[in-house]
């Protein structure tokens, strides 16, 4: 086959010859084989000046009725033009082994072979008439031919914003003047009239048989983009074209891509380049639901690079973690070294909140140490949850200097004494907080003795019933044995007046050898959830001995959904514990914790007898969510344990 001309191919005894495009004509294949008979299946031959492809070993295909490889040479040269494996041309299938057999690709073969096709022509596919070293024969001509033009050699891929470059080539006119004109054009059509001109023709003489070498300067002034140099050599028969393979022209936009987000979801990596300037590390903007936040350069080294780019200094890396917790929407841009324009290089959906971290160091009975740090909160103290055995949870502020602490932890370490615990084994559990979200983060389990203080024994005691009416137990001091002492019951935090615990209680006289140290005291609560907390006080030091603690008024929380879109949820939730007070809600989004929020608006909750309405609503906006599929799920969220009670789910389908 002509690799951008003409097409020479023979099946049997003589070559067939058709026209492609007026094009030059720089070489021409011939695919022949010897497997016929001679007769009713004619062999091939040679054709001078070609270069020839044979005798082929083929086969397999065509059958005897069909021609069978004398057929078989037409679908060997089908499966350069398709190169899929076993293609058919819609009698037989190409034999995807005739190619390797015949020590050649369907890639380097025939049709994909020319500049047509998109291949690239190598030398050893061109005569040496036309610059290449394969092994071509002359031809001689006689009167007027059709002029020629081709193997264009560019001297430079990319062409800057100066315009400037040159391109070698060949060329033959026989016996004839002709004239050469030089174009740019975005496609390899010369006849779709989108070839801009970029030189006025130029007049060459006629030549002999042999093609003259020639350079050409050219200055262009062009939007940038990517272009082929079309050249044309016209003469008194016809005119015929050529093609350079693409290059660059004028300033190029800058490139880059995002990778993907793994590990650390604080962060968005990836690189960017801009041609123009390729050696140079150029910058980046990162903006967040359409506001910039972040601009710096995209320097970091990138050995994965180093096969693709000129140089590996071309990679970012953006912190995530100033932007507000929740779902943003990330988009990354290059800036061109030239003007600084924006290219929009990758898109992320990220969901920014960060869980809470620490550690729980030491526990010695007494006194907790540790550190707690959310990351999404940057300098301001973090909250730890403490729950001590069974008892219900206390909270803290991790906001101690921690110098032995790398960074942001070193502001964020915790040294709390706990409330006096009586003499014995107890188990502290320590949860970091999230301050967006009121998640857990387990920091550690530990478990230590009370001592006892030697010369001055510690109350004991216990809680026999707590409700939110009467709390009933007993309170003991060994060092006043004959005496009762005070017990002190806080509500919600608050101290409350102590009181002597001198109720006889006969069942602790074998203990403890007297029977006047229980107590009973009722309560008047205002409805809701409340926290109980129950002291023995040492009628010596005054010290506090926490006795137990439990919280009273808990009912489960109840809630829906009233309508979900891609853009907006609405609905309800309520407990008895709350009154008429808003309840405390989030809403998760897939395996991310949502942010809290309190319901705002009038609701009456549906089926309750009597009817019972309150700021119980709640209508907020969904943040825009990557396309597919989503679960929403609903909690209530309680206000003293942080522990999350499942409402309700929805899944929504997002484009």
């Amino acid at each position: 086959m002509g690799g951008s001309g003409d097409d020479a191919r023979s099946g049997g005894g003589a070559a067939r010859s058709f026209r492609v495009a007026e094009i030059e004509r720089a070489f021409a294949d011939n695919y022949y084989q010897h497997s016929g008979d001679g007769f009713l299946v004619p062999n091939g031959s040679t054709v001078t000046g070609s270069q020839g492809f044979g005798p082929l070993s083929l086969g397999g295909a065509y059958g005897s009725l069909d021609g069978q490889t004398h057929g078989d040479v037409h679908l060997y040269y089908y499966g350069t033009i398709n190169t899929a494996s076993k293609a058919s041309d819609g009698s037989a299938k190409v034999v995807d082994s005739w190619y390797p057999n015949n020590h050649t690709t369907k890639q380097t073969t025939g049709f994909y072979y020319t500049r047509l096709a998109g291949g690239t022509r190598p030398l050893a596919g061109i005569g040496t008439a036309f610059g290449g070293n394969g092994a071509r024969g002359s031809i001689t001509h006689s009167g007027t031919q059709w002029g020629n033009i081709a193997t264009i050699a560019l001297s430079k891929s990319k062409v800057g914003t100066d315009g400037i470059f040159s391109a070698s080539f060949r060329y033959n006119s026989y016996n004839t003047a002709a004239t050469i004109s030089w174009f740019l054009d975005v496609d390899t059509n010369p006849y779709n009239d989108n070839s801009i001109a970029i030189t006025d023709p130029k007049n060459v003489a006629g030549t002999g048989d042999s093609p003259v070498q020639s350079t050409t300067n050219f200055q262009v002034n062009m939007t940038g983009g990517t272009y082929y140099l079309e050249g044309r050599i016209s003469n008194s028969t016809g005119t015929r074209y050529t093609y350079s393979t693409s290059f660059l022209v004028g300033n190029q936009p800058p490139t880059g891509a995002l990778d993907v987000r793994a590990g650390n979801k604080a962060l968005i990596t990836g690189w960017a380049d801009d041609s123009d300037d390729p050696d140079t590390s150029i910058n980046i903007r990162a903006d967040s639901d359409g506001v910039t936040f972040y601009t710096g350069p995209a320097n970091l080294d990138r050995p994965d690079l180093a096969n693709t780019l000129s140089s590996t200094n071309h990679g970012f890396s953006v912190d995530l973690t100033p932007l507000p917790p929740g779902w943003h929407t990330i988009k990354i841009y290059a800036l061109d070294s030239t003007n600084g324009n924006p290219t929009l290089i990758g898109t992320q959906r990220v969901y920014t909140n960060l869980p809470a971290t620490g550690n729980f160091d030491s526990f010695n009975g007494n006194m907790i140490t540790g550190w707690a740090l959310d990351p999404n909160a940057g300098a301001t103290a973090s909250q730890i949850q403490i729950r001590i055995d069974n008892l219900p949870p206390i909270y803290a502020q991790a906001n101690a200097a921690r110098p032995d602490l790398p960074g942001n932890e070193s502001a964020h370490g915790f040294s709390i004494t706990l409330p006096q615990l009586m003499p014995g084994s107890h188990a502290v559990t320590i949860y970091a907080v999230d301050s967006t979200t009121g998640a857990l983060t387990l920091l550690g389990k530990k478990i230590a003795r009370t001592p006892d203080v030697t010369d001055n024994p510690l109350p004991i005691g216990a809680v026999n019933s707590l409700s939110a009416t009467l709390v009933t137990g007993w309170a003991f001091d060994a060092s006043t044995p004959g005496s009762s002492i005070n017990v002190r019951i806080d509500i919600d935090g608050v101290h409350g007046t102590p009181f002597a615990a001198n109720v006889a209680r006969p069942g602790l006289q074998r203990k403890l050898k007297g029977a006047n140290f229980g107590f009973s005291q009722a309560l008047s609560l205002t409805p809701g959830e409340h926290k109980i907390d129950v002291y023995a006080i040492d009628p010596t030091s005054g010290v506090a001995v926490l006795l137990g603690s439990r919280i009273v008024g808990f009912a489960l929380a109840k809630g829906a959904f009233d309508t979900v879109t891609t853009s907006t949820f609405s609905g309800w939730a309520w407990s008895a514990a709350l009154g008429s007070n808003a309840a405390t809600v989030r809403l998760d989004i897939d395996d991310h914790a949502g942010n809290k929020f309190v319901t705002t608006t009038s609701h009456t909750i549906p089926s309750t007898n009597p009817v019972i309405s309150g700021i119980f609503g709640f209508s907020l906006d969904i943040p825009p969510l990557p396309e597919g599929s989503h679960t929403l799920t609903l909690y209530y969220v309680d206000p003293f344990t942080l522990a999350v009670t499942k409402l309700a789910s929805k899944t929504l389908m997002t484009v």
